[in-house]
C-alpha cells in the first residue's frame, strides 16, 4: 500500500499498537488468532487500519512478521520495559 498515510499510537499500558490510515474512525474488525485486529471501513470494505495486541513483548521475541493487508508497513520500535 504505498504512499499511505499510516499514523501509529502505542499505548504502553497495555502493550497495544494502534495503526490507522488517516484520521480514525469507526470501523468493523476482522480479528487473527495472533492478536491482529484488522480494521475495516463499514461502507467501502477497504482495510482502514489494525491493532496489534501484546505488541512489544512480540516485537522483541521477532513474532509479528507481516501484517496481512499491509506487507509493506514497517512496524515502529518502542520502549518497553524489561
Amino acid at each position: 500500500m504505498p504512499g499511505l498515510d499510516l499514523s501509529f499510537h502505542y499505548d504502553s499500558e497495555v502493550d497495544i499498537l494502534y495503526a490507522s490510515v488517516g484520521k480514525p474512525k469507526p470501523a468493523k474488525s476482522d480479528d487473527f488468532p495472533n492478536g491482529i485486529v484488522l480494521r475495516i471501513d463499514p461502507s467501502t470494505g477497504n482495510y482502514i487500519g489494525f491493532t496489534i495486541i501484546n505488541y512489544m513483548a512480540r516485537k522483541k521475541r521477532g513474532s509479528i512478521k507481516k501484517i496481512p493487508h499491509f506487507n509493506s508497513v514497517e512496524l515502529p520500535i518502542y520502549d518497553y520495559p524489561s
